[in-house]
Order: C-alpha cells, then sequence, then structure tokens
C-alpha cells in the first residue's frame, strides 16, 4: 500500500475517532445502560426496521436521480456514500456528511 493512502487513512482514522470521543463525553453511562435495558425488544426490532426500510429508500432515490445522468450506474456504488453520509451527520454538524456524499459519488 503506498505511503500516501497510509497516511490519508490513518489521518481519516484519527479524525473519525477524535470526533467520537468529544460526542461521548459527559455520557452517564450508568443511566444509559438503565434506559436501554428498559426498552422493550420488540421495539429495538421495529425501530431496526424502520430504519433500515428508510435506508432502502434513500438509496433507491439516490440511484434513481443519478441513473438520468449516468447509463451505467452501478446499484452498489450509491449505498456506501449514503451509509458513510449519515454516520459522519451523526457525528459531525453541519450537514458535512453531505460534502463526503458528493464527493464519494464523483468518483
Amino acid at each position: 500500500m503506498p505511503l500516501k493512502k497510509i497516511i490519508k487513512f490513518s489521518l481519516s482514522l484519527t479524525i473519525g475517532f477524535v470526533f467520537i470521543w468529544l460526542s461521548l463525553q459527559g455520557i452517564d453511562w450508568q443511566e444509559t445502560l438503565s434506559a436501554i435495558s428498559k426498552v422493550s425488544p420488540f421495539t429495538i426490532i421495529i425501530c431496526l426496521l424502520i430504519i433500515s426500510i428508510s435506508f432502502c429508500i434513500r438509496w433507491a432515490r439516490w440511484f434513481l436521480i443519478l441513473k438520468k445522468y449516468q447509463k451505467q450506474l452501478d446499484y452498489k456504488l450509491c449505498f456506501s456514500p449514503l451509509v458513510i453520509c449519515w454516520a459522519i451527520n451523526s457525528v459531525i454538524p453541519a450537514k458535512a456528511g453531505e460534502l463526503v456524499r458528493v464527493y464519494m459519488m464523483s468518483k
């Protein structure tokens, strides 16, 4: 693996860990675990199902929008940027993930 890619990957990983660490500051873990333990498994399953359906709908929307402009678009190429965008938006403010999605889709 070239040195440039290793540095880029290491920097990305470090920045990600810093933002995750910052977002977890001040959390009362005892209270968090207590609240989670009170949630029924059925509710968790329903929430995971809704999130999964939401991602599928967003993926299909992006795929259909981009398919108009690029006829040979692979459906797999639309999913990773979408998930990464969502993950970045969960950690970094100001919808920074949208910029990452546009950058990833342009490659």
